[in-house]
């Protein structure tokens, strides 16, 4: 390398030029291979002087930057061909490889698959998707397949029933061309889905514009086939309305979930509807709009969220006849509250989130769910009476001595709690809790403390707290731990207690079955907090301790997300 790097430029009185594929070690100057510019002459002493050049130096330098310029454009006129022709023959081997995989295709032995069961692996997107969602929609998986082959092709198209479930929710990440083909490829689900109940979901961007008059028309022609429904689109709604032929009705329709309504709407019969959501109605519109049915006599269940004078809006429901009422944001007037409850006689399950203050109290005879979200709901419980409760599940910083007066009202006998934000204390030891199977315990406030007041037989002369408990889950415990390993010694001890055939305070062997305490059968701890090693080490000698072993309980303990110890 120093010897072509020493040599001078212009020397034997011809130009040359180095690649500059590698850097001597020497000089750190470009070294590679050497190209001799032969219609190129250049005295060497014009290089070796820092003056201009001028009369003949000057002109041999003039000469030599035209002709080297005149060579690169021929250069790069070569080079542009030499890539057009790598990218041809790149083409050319890639559609050589694509017939090679298809040729390869015909010897493979998926080709012998019949059609019953290519056609069952076709049906599986389809099984697994109860509902459409917006994420989802299980005819892309069957429009991909339908491009295998004609022979596929056809077998799907045998299939009604995977053209069935379809979406619909165009954004502005789309390209018009796509946009273009939503409305279309709705009509050939429609037709390819013969008589088979349609599972629909069409987002809030998808207007009759985008659909088009044809696929507005093959909707409503279909009606009958509706299934399960989602239109979140107000004016998407009222045009198919409009499209619905006089004599069809709503026959196969179980569930149908709708969103921003601008006008009353009035739907066909629906004899089967179980289910009806709505979303976001009302919202800074005073004049209010109206959702009502020529007949709706199976409607159990209602789901409102973002809804104004929910009441108001539902007038015409079948209210007297629904089991499950849920309303998640919307919020009620003075007295709606007790009027909407009151006409909910047969009501099992009840969730309420956003609610105004009302003094008069109801008693739902039937109920046996419950659940309350949020920090403003207390007055829910001072105004509900519920004697056949199973379940209580409540959300939020709620005042314990309500909670107390409210099971004590209603003189109900629970058998799962859930609890979320909350703490445990011996506020809980009264007769309505005593019965309780399962707890739920979430974002726990003094777990700690909590923990004492779970530890069977811990506090003398106190009966123990939820003496029939057999499934504890406590998620999301971010206090206790305080680097040492006593909480972890208070957990292992109430675990003890509660798996333990015995009490840890009691002399005698007294079986928990005779003393009334029932030994746990599933356990469910996470932590958001890592343990330490000591912790981990204490936990796992615990998980394999003969008081876990025999007991035979389920046993899974993690710290953010990781499992630390199992017992199955």
């Amino acid at each position: 390398m120093d010897s072509l790097c020493n040599v001078p430029l212009g020397s034997q009185g011809q130009a040359f030029i180095v690649a500059p594929s590698e850097i001597c070690q020497s000089c750190r100057n470009p070294s590679g291979p050497k190209f001799i510019l032969s219609n190129l002459r250049r005295p060497s002493h014009i290089h070796r002087k820092n003056a201009i050049p001028t009369g003949a130096d000057r002109d041999v330098a003039e000469s030599n930057i035209s002709y080297a310029q005149l060579e690169i454009s021929h250069l790069d006129k070569e080079i542009n061909r030499l890539q057009q022709s790598l990218e041809t023959l790149k083409n050319r081997r890639y559609a050589l490889q694509k017939f090679q995989l298809q040729e390869q295709g015909l010897f493979s032995p998926i080709r012998k698959l019949p059609a019953e069961l290519l056609r069952q692996i076709f049906l599986q997107p389809y099984l697994h998707s109860n509902r459409i969602s917006v994420c989802y929609n299980p005819c892309e998986f069957i429009r991909t397949a339908t491009q295998v082959s004609s022979y596929w092709r056809s077998v799907a198209h045998s299939c009604a029933i995977l053209w069935s479930k379809f979406n619909a929710h165009p954004n502005s990440n789309m390209s018009s061309a796509v946009i273009a083909m939503i409305g279309p490829f709705i009509e050939k689900c429609i037709l390819l889905s013969n008589e088979v109940p349609l599972c629909i979901s069409l987002g809030g961007d998808c207007t009759p514009e985008i659909l088009g008059e044809s696929c507005m028309s093959a909707m409503a022609q279909s009606v009958h086939r509706w299934k399960d429904v989602t239109i979140w689109n107000g004016r998407l709604l009222k045009a198919l309305e409009s499209h619905i032929p006089t004599h069809k009705s709503l026959t196969h329709l179980e569930q149908l979930d709708l969103a921003s309504i601008t006008d009353p709407v009035t739907l066909k019969s629906s004899p089967k509807l179980t289910h009806l959501g709505v979303w976001q109605l009302g919202l800074g519109d005073t004049t209010g709009h109206t959702i009502s049915f020529q007949s709706a006599p199976s409607l159990v269940h209602i789901t409102i969220q973002e809804v104004m004078n929910p009441f108001a809006f539902f007038s015409n429901l079948p209210w007297a006849q629904l089991t499950i009422f849920e309303s998640d944001g919307s919020e009620f007037s003075l007295d709606e509250l007790y009027y909407t409850l009151q006409s909910m006689p047969s009501l099992r399950s009840l969730s309420l989130k956003g609610l105004t203050e009302t003094t008069r109290s109801v008693t739902l005879s039937h109920l046996e769910s419950l659940k309350l979200h949020g920090f403003e709901n207390t007055n829910a419980l001072e105004i509900l009476i519920a004697p056949r409760l199973k379940m209580l599940h409540l959300e939020g910083d709620f005042d314990p001595d309500s909670v107390v007066e409210f099971l004590q009202r209603s003189r109900c006998s629970l058998e799962e709690f859930r609890i979320h934000l909350m703490f445990i204390d011996d506020t809980w030891q009264i007769q309505e809790l005593k019965d309780i199977k399962k707890l739920h315990w979430e974002d726990p406030q003094f777990f700690s403390d909590g923990v004492n007041w779970l530890t069977n037989g811990n506090v003398p002369g106190v009966e123990d707290l939820f003496p029939r408990l057999e499934i504890l889950n406590v998620c999301g415990i971010g206090f206790g731990l305080d680097g040492n390993t006593d909480a972890v010694e208070g957990l292992k001890d109430m675990l003890k207690s509660r798996l333990s055939p015995v009490h840890p305070e009691r002399s005698e062997a007294v079986p928990n079955f005779i003393s009334n305490v029932h030994v746990l059968k599933s356990v469910h701890i996470s932590y958001d907090k890592d343990f330490s090693a000591d912790e981990i080490s204490s936990l796992k000698d615990f998980i394999q301790s003969d008081v876990v072993r025999l007991s035979g309980v389920d046993m899974l303990i993690s710290d953010n997300g990781e499992t630390i110890v199992k017992s199955f």
